[in-house]
């Protein structure tokens, strides 16, 4: 008589191999979902192009219709605070930066709302005739008061007649942007969630296929002792 064969057992999954759906596939959904989140927040992270957007000899040379400038180095660079974007096609002046954004965090809920700010290359900028307030939200004259009053005690007349009318933008272009709304962070997020959602469904597919195959290749989970087998053949 032979002592029955001991079954050979295999060793249990750790917990978070189990949860991750047998590693790979699941691994690979999880970092191809984390890429994408990053690539959609990479603009929240602008950079401020000071200008120049004129050339100058004094600071009287800076025209107001730029916005907040001071000439440095014969070039009429923005003030703190304020970027040189672009505000139709061909025409360029410094806006007031009130924060970062990308697809899924725009600027109007918390700066003013569409018609005052825009998302420009990962920066919330406020549009031409408009300045910041201590909120950071975008309010109707393109000089703030504390700087205007500088500036006008600098040059000893006021200069709020120009500075505070922003530059005139075709009609179409005022209107298409608060058309858009959000539009764009609500595209971006169906696109993250879409994609999360085939990679989770991949990953339990070949789950199942790898148990699947697992089961056949170790047959029965008992198996008759041969000391029994040989009773009942004995009987037969």
């Amino acid at each position: 008589w032979a002592p029955p064969e001991t079954p050979e057992l295999r060793p249990e999954a750790p917990p978070t191999e189990r949860a991750m759906g047998q590693g790979p596939p699941a691994m690979v959904a999880f970092r191809a979902c984390a890429a994408a989140a990053a690539v959609v927040g990479a603009s929240a992270s602008g950079h401020c192009d000071k200008g120049p957007v004129g050339s100058c000899q004094t600071e009287d040379d800076c025209l107001p219709t730029s916005g907040p400038t001071s000439c440095i180095g014969g070039q009429c660079m923005c003030k703190t605070d304020y970027c040189n974007a672009k505000v139709d096609d061909s025409l360029y002046s410094c806006r007031a930066r009130v924060g970062t954004c990308s697809l899924l965090n725009p600027c109007e809920s918390s700066h003013g709302g569409a018609q005052a700010v825009e998302c420009v290359d990962g920066l919330c900028l406020c549009h031409s005739g408009f300045h910041a307030d201590e909120d950071k939200v975008c309010q109707r004259g393109w000089w703030p008061p504390p700087l205007l009053a500088e500036e006008t005690n600098r040059t000893g007349r006021p200069i709020v007649g120009l500075a505070a009318r922003p530059r005139t933008r075709r009609r179409s272009s005022v209107l298409s942007r608060p058309a858009l709304g959000p539009l764009p962070a609500l595209g971006a997020a169906a696109v993250l969630l879409t994609a999360s959602a085939l990679a989770w469904l991949a990953a339990v597919s070949v789950r199942r296929r790898t148990e699947a195959a697992s089961t056949e290749e170790d047959g029965p989970c008992y198996e008759r002792l041969p000391a029994r087998q040989s009773e009942e053949q004995a009987a037969g």
